[in-house]
């Protein structure tokens, strides 16, 4: 029986790529590559592409909306606010008998830009101050509710990765000083 990726937890995937990629500057395609391929054990059809797409898609969309000093912790306010509320007033049951709150029968479409939509409603939703109070120190990395996920957040990229996106930065940097003008 196949499972999937739930949308919510892709969401919360995606903008921790975001967060990553914010945090090191460049090597987006390797943080995506990370956690699809921690997470294809559990998951069918979690694609790194896809993962890097939407991240891109996150991180356009903060900048459209001027959240640019800002974004980390937008980015950590959203990610509480996916993982344990199911909608605004509904907090999200980890402890289901019957269901199991990381596992969905049903593909994600990523075609529809659900993440997407789900952002840009909590970037007005942010704007407007009606936001949900994050626990102190929580972060997708120390949630207790899936172990796994939070192991892999903290895993750091691997030393080939990052001398491959140190490499890709001194090419860009070299790039950049014989175009300047």
């Amino acid at each position: 029986m196949p499972k999937y990726c739930p949308q919510w937890l892709f969401d919360c995937i995606t903008a921790q790529c975001g967060i990553d990629y914010i945090e090191i500057g460049h090597g987006l395609s390797f943080i995506s590559k990370k956690y699809t391929d921690g997470l294809n054990e559990d998951y069918d059809g979690l694609s790194s592409k896809e993962l890097e797409q939407n991240a891109e898609k996150f991180l356009r969309a903060l900048s459209d909306y001027n959240i640019n000093d800002k974004s980390i912790n937008f980015l950590k306010t959203y990610i509480f606010y996916r993982f344990n509320y199911s909608n605004r007033y509904v907090k999200r049951n980890f402890n289901s008998i019957f269901l199991d709150p990381f596992v969905t029968k049903k593909k994600n479409n990523l075609e529809n830009d659900e993440g997407l939509a789900s952002l840009r409603a909590f970037i007005f939703e942010w704007r407007s101050k009606a936001t949900v109070k994050v626990k102190k120190n929580w972060s997708l990395g120390t949630q207790k509710e899936f172990k796994k996920l939070a192991n892999l957040v903290q895993k750091p990229l691997s030393e080939h990765e990052r001398k491959l996106i140190l490499r890709e930065t001194r090419k860009l940097d070299f790039q950049e000083t014989w175009t300047k003008k």
